[in-house]
């Protein structure tokens, strides 16, 4: 047993140091590249249809992923909206109040009066002066709100516009692979009564496989037609007996109806 081991062991080492002093790292990825082309082109044209079918549907889960931050994106945007809508009309309302304020104290009156209530020019402009601290907070606070607003109405839009590439790349790679599964079922038919091996061959997986499957579809097709109808050989056969050469001139009349015996077959 521990013999074995160190045999084991001592070939492991040898292939480790074969493979990276003669280059048979090579060849290995080469092996297992060909093994794994040939192991698809064997699979049968109706389970490599179904996995790629499976593929496409496993996009669902994509989508499904995208679409609930996207939800929850658009909601904190609505939400952002209307928030700044409602400090924009109470800052608009609250200026409006205090110009009559105003005028009084441009007027020099020794009283103002407040909502109802009488008060002094040195309280009214102290309470002005608050008033005015306080609003132009407000609309600093809702200018960094808006900008706030664009970058988020700036990304909603770009994860929208990503949503919908994938749902069309889905629909796309759903009309390629009913595409492709009705040419091979028509391939298919005809191989009937022909022995003839058919080489079976989440978003760019699928784009390299429907390739490798248009590229399959198409060699079947060529090879079944030569299959069917051999090849068009051009060469005389040897054995057939010489033709007397044709006479042009009566061809001609033929083809373009001047034949003389049709005439006179005619006018019969």
């Amino acid at each position: 047993m521990k013999k074995a081991l160190v045999i084991g062991l001592i070939g492991a080492i040898a292939l480790v140091g074969l493979a990276k002093f003669t280059g048979w790292d090579s060849y290995a990825k080469t092996w297992f590249a060909r093994a794994d082309r040939d192991i698809k082109n064997d699979l049968p044209a109706k389970f490599e249809i179904d996995r790629m079918r499976n593929e496409i549907a496993s996009m669902d889960g994509d989508l499904s992923n995208m679409i609930r931050p996207i939800a929850e994106y658009r909601a904190d945007i609505e939400m952002l909206r209307r928030d700044i809508a409602r400090g924009t009309t109470t800052t608009a309302e609250q200026k409006k109040n205090l110009v009559p304020i105003v005028e009084q104290l441009q007027a020099g009156q020794k009283h103002i009066f407040v909502n109802n209530k009488k008060h002094t020019p040195e309280q009214v402009q102290a309470q002005l002066d608050r008033d005015l601290d306080r609003i132009k907070k407000a609309e600093t606070d809702l200018k960094t709100k808006q900008k706030i607003l664009d970058a988020k109405e700036t990304s909603l839009k770009a994860a929208q516009d990503q949503l919908a590439k994938v749902v069309t790349k889905k629909r796309e790679y759903q009309l390629r692979l009913a595409q492709l599964e009705a040419e091979a079922e028509t391939l298919q038919v005809g191989q009937v009564g022909i022995d003839v091996k058919f080489d079976n061959t989440r978003a760019a997986q699928i784009e390299a496989d429907l390739k490798a499957f248009e590229h399959r579809i198409e060699t079947e097709r060529a090879r079944l037609d030569l299959l069917n109808h051999g090849v068009v050989n051009l060469q005389p056969n040897p054995q057939e007996p010489a033709r007397p050469s044709l006479d042009l001139n009566a061809v001609r009349n033929y083809l373009e109806g001047n034949d003389e015996s049709s005439k006179v077959a005619d006018n019969r």
